[in-house]
């Protein structure tokens, strides 16, 4: 065997060797973007949820603040806010909990 057959059976070892690593390292690389995206999808899925979560909570309180205001119109007295006072900060704390989650999950969609 020749120095030119050598120097070309080395540089197809050297060439296969690198191929193995490069694909190997795609590979790699494209398992951990799956990761990722799957961490995502799932970071996302829990925001949402918690945002539905919230939502349904909201709801609660604003039922709670129409069954009082309509408790008072039943009996014929005068309506008085700060009967609703604490639900209602409550309800400005949900809707700022909202608001902290769409941020978030609005980020993840960019």
């Amino acid at each position: 065997m020749g120095l030119k057959d050598v120097i070309k059976e080395a540089d197809s070892k050297l060439g296969s060797k690198l191929d193995s690593v490069i694909t190997g390292e795609k590979k790699s690389a494209e398992g951990k973007v799956d990761d990722a995206v799957k961490e995502g999808k799932a970071e996302l899925a829990k925001f949402e949820s918690m945002m539905k979560d919230k939502e349904n909570e909201l709801d609660s309180v604003a039922a709670d603040i129409g069954k009082k205001v309509l408790a008072c119109a039943d009996e014929g007295k005068q309506f008085d806010m700060s009967s609703i006072s604490d639900l209602l900060d409550k309800a400005k704390e949900i809707k700022a909990v909202i608001s902290d989650i769409a941020g978030k999950i609005e980020a993840f969609k960019k």
